[in-house]
């Protein structure tokens, strides 16, 4: 798995194969505070034809997260 820092939060890209041999989106998205890691697992229903386009586009995603882009998912609690 891959990972890449992003304001102050660390992105882990986690992409998985389907049945089809396309590959999914899954992102865990963690950042330190007052000593603990906190985290959040968020996904997308993009599909890709290569592990590389998906993990490229799991950091794309993280980003949109941690922006406040995905509505869908939040981190406001972390």
């Amino acid at each position: 798995m891959s990972t890449m820092t992003y304001k102050g939060f660390e992105i882990e890209a986690a992409p998985s194969r389907l049945r089809s041999g396309e590959w999914t989106v899954k992102v865990h998205i963690s950042i330190k505070r007052d000593g603990n890691t906190l985290s959040r697992t968020c996904d997308a229903l993009d599909t890709f034809p290569t592990r590389e386009e998906a993990t490229h586009y799991c950091f794309d995603f993280g980003k949109k997260v941690i922006d406040g882009q995905v509505k869908e998912f939040s981190l406001d609690d972390l």
